[in-house]
């Protein structure tokens, strides 16, 4: 059975106050001191987190003992986590003078989107949706979130859109394309959210609050395919959406 899909984009307006939520796994102090290996993941995430959200904008300069002095760790777990960030093409380490988060190029920008789309329609074969209950909360909490969300606040909208699709990408089992699937989407979000003040955001919220309410149909049937297809036309109308933002500058 395919979700039904809407003809328009709505949703009814939230009227009441929403806590903005953080994304779980941005939660250091839940990871266990005496676990260095879950220590320096959780701190890699974290950074990851702040260089997507442009809270570490482009040309930024990291600081290792800096970073560790805020963590209350060595430099040797720093150097693994921004090797790792440099892997990722987040950051750039330039020796004698420090770290310094990258800008993404146009050609690599439109490739991770392309890939996006194609992973995201290869991931259904491995979508766990036999008890969706717990996704639909969190879409349901997300949508909520996103209407709560005051007129460009675009760092409450990165957290709430980092934490559905945490939650969202959760449902692959596979876990290297899950961990592909957002390492992608970390690349295109954060020059995503350098072209949200362009949109108009009453329109923006109701588009993607309309996509949450497409998947909520298709995990309501338990539609892996209409979930892998969903998430490819969400990337696609992302990145339209940042295209016309983009061509709107002078």
């Amino acid at each position: 059975m395919q979700a039904s899909v809407p003809s328009r984009p709505g949703g009814s307006a939230y009227d009441g106050p929403v806590q903005v939520i953080m994304p779980s796994f941005l939660d250091i102090s839940a990871s266990d001191p005496s676990q260095p290996q879950q220590r320096t993941l959780a701190i890699h995430r974290a950074l990851r987190h702040r260089i997507c959200t442009n809270r570490y904008p482009p040309g930024e300069m990291l600081s290792e003992e800096a970073l560790a002095r805020e963590f209350e760790v060595s430099r040797s777990p720093i150097r693994r986590v921004l090797a790792r960030l440099e892997q990722e093409g987040l950051i750039e380490i330039l020796h004698g003078v420090g770290s310094r988060v990258t800008r993404i190029s146009p050609e690599m920008l439109a490739s991770a989107y392309d890939a996006r789309m194609a992973i995201a329609v290869a991931s259904a074969p491995f979508m766990r949706i036999n008890d969706p209950d717990a996704i639909l909360a969190a879409l349901a909490d997300a949508k909520q979130q996103f209407r709560a969300l005051a007129a460009g606040d675009v760092g409450g909208f990165a957290d709430v859109n980092t934490a559905y699709y945490d939650a969202l990408t959760e449902l692959i089992s596979n876990h290297v394309l899950r961990e592909i699937l957002r390492s992608l989407f970390f690349q295109t979000s954060r020059t995503w959210l350098m072209g949200l003040p362009r949109m108009d955001w009453a329109l923006t919220i109701d588009r993607i609050c309309w996509e949450l309410d497409e998947l909520r149909r298709a995990l309501d049937v338990r539609d892996a395919e209409a979930v892998g297809l969903l998430m490819r036309n969400h990337v696609f109308e992302s990145r339209r959406r940042l295209v016309e933002a983009l061509d709107s500058i002078d």
